[in-house]
């Protein structure tokens, strides 16, 4: 993986745990763990996609 697709990553991540703020930090932490996603942007994309079928809510 190269610099740039590392930062990328990282910054994805921190914009994810702004947006989702305290308690809400932690539960995305235990899912993406749970998950078994490889990166955190499988596991956002894993995200946008039960939410559009209405599987998760807000």
């Amino acid at each position: 993986m190269t610099d740039k697709n590392r930062n990328s990553h990282r910054i994805g991540k921190q914009r994810v745990e702004i947006a989702l703020g305290g308690q809400q930090k932690k539960d995305y932490n235990q899912g993406f763990k749970s998950s078994g996603c490889k990166d955190h942007r499988e596991f956002i994309m894993l995200l946008v996609e039960r939410y559009n079928k209405g599987l998760l809510e807000g």
